[in-house]
């Protein structure tokens, strides 16, 4: 039988994070095998490719046109199997975190089975995100062009000053913009794997659900954002440029990156199904059945209260 706490806050989805981890050490360590090492690797690894083919490293004679073809094609397919491998563990680790809270008994054999079954749910749910991430960017952009266009595109003519203002107040309000997308992204998609709704639906659903925990739940994101750059630019200046000549050194920072992104991925997807069950208690949201459209288990029963209670279902 297990609670969620509907008072928990910055702090507390952390610890709830790990807790749950410890709790289930087995199947969680079969994910980081199967699934999230791979993502790992292409992840940290597409930085080595782009680099590769944009420097002399990488030799061609057949002109510039098809060094940025290679680029163009060895990083879209590195983004779709990112993609594919993403929602991917995020389907096994909500449903994971789901048959928790509902204490029902969760196999690595039986968690993979969800992904199937919503995969075309969270594509469309990704590309509701894509949109509002392209609408945005696509604002942040002419606003910047309109302000360099205003001074003939000459920056000696922009004082210092009203330069870095100007720059500040678009830059700040997107990058909030797009962080609070990506913490409602995150949570739509587990609405898309543990319940019907799905793309525009579950993020709309997703906005009325932080109400709430909007604070604390946008701290964590922004934690946890904050924990990616702290190893990506690393990597990227130390592995792939290569700011370090010692090639030990080059080796151990790189392999520290890819188990901390591991890491850190793996917490992050945890984290974000605790938020949607975090908000769902405290809406008083009956949590009880969720995920029943995966498996068609009966409805549990749930007592309301100050936290949310949830007993196992009855065995058949």
């Amino acid at each position: 039988m297990e609670r969620v706490d509907k008072s928990m806050g910055f702090f507390g989805i952390f610890k709830e994070a790990y807790n749950l981890t410890a709790s289930k050490t087995k199947i969680f360590s079969q994910i980081f095998l199967a699934i999230l090492l791979p993502l790992t690797i292409i992840l940290l690894s597409q930085y080595l490719a782009s680099y590769y083919i944009l420097t002399d490293a990488y030799q061609t004679n057949d002109g510039e046109t098809s060094r940025w073809i290679l680029y163009a094609v060895t990083n879209f397919l590195c983004l779709i199997f990112i993609l594919c491998l993403y929602l991917f563990s995020s389907a096994t680790i909500s449903y994971v975190v789901a048959s928790h809270y509902t204490s029902k008994d969760i196999t690595f054999k039986k968690a993979i089975t969800a992904f199937p079954k919503v995969w075309g749910r969270l594509v469309v749910t990704f590309l509701w995100w894509f949109l509002v991430f392209v609408i945005c960017s696509t604002a942040a952009f002419f606003l910047y062009v309109w302000f360099w266009a205003t001074h003939d595109g000459d920056e000696r003519k922009i004082p210092r000053t009203k330069n870095a203002i100007v720059i500040s107040s678009i830059s700040i309000p997107y990058c909030s913009g797009l962080l609070y997308m990506t913490l409602v992204w995150s949570t739509a998609t587990v609405i898309s794997v543990l319940e019907k709704d799905y793309g525009r639906k579950a993020m709309i659903k997703s906005i009325k659900l932080i109400w709430g925990k909007t604070l604390a739940s946008f701290a964590v994101c922004l934690v946890l954002g904050i924990a990616i750059t702290g190893i990506v630019y690393p990597f990227d200046q130390f592995v792939v440029i290569g700011k370090i000549s010692s090639l030990t050194g080059r080796i151990f920072i790189g392999i520290t990156c890819y188990l901390l992104m591991i890491v850190l991925l793996h917490f992050s997807l945890v984290i974000q199904a605790i938020i949607y069950f975090v908000c769902k208690s405290y809406h008083n949201e009956d949590i009880a059945n969720v995920a029943q459209h995966l498996e068609g288990v009966p409805n549990a029963h749930i007592v309301r209260g100050k936290d949310v209670q949830l007993e196992p279902p009855a065995l058949v």
